[in-house]
């Protein structure tokens, strides 16, 4: 796709890394990504792309912000489940 280089940088996160990345198709043509942030850390990364090259602004998610127990957020995935037309 680029020469077997990075076509995103991780700006996001405590450690700014990007592993573990999950992309799935929308239902409109957009792709989403998810990705593991840190190796020790509370926060997932967020983009979307329309080409798989041009992503759009980085963002974090953190999905046990009120879960104190929770130390760290690896691998996610992202699934769109199409009879509750949501992103899971």
């Amino acid at each position: 796709l680029n020469g077997d280089r990075p076509l995103l940088k991780p700006e996001v996160g405590e450690s700014k890394l990007m592993r573990d990345p999950s992309i799935v198709g929308g239902p409109d043509g957009t792709f989403h990504m998810v990705w593991t942030t840190a190796w020790q850390g509370r926060t997932i990364g967020y983009a979307t792309s329309r080409d798989l090259k041009t992503w759009s602004t980085q963002r974090v998610i953190e999905p046990f912000q009120n879960e104190p127990g929770v130390a760290n957020c690896w691998a996610p995935e992202i699934f769109y489940d199409e009879p509750s037309r949501e992103f899971i």
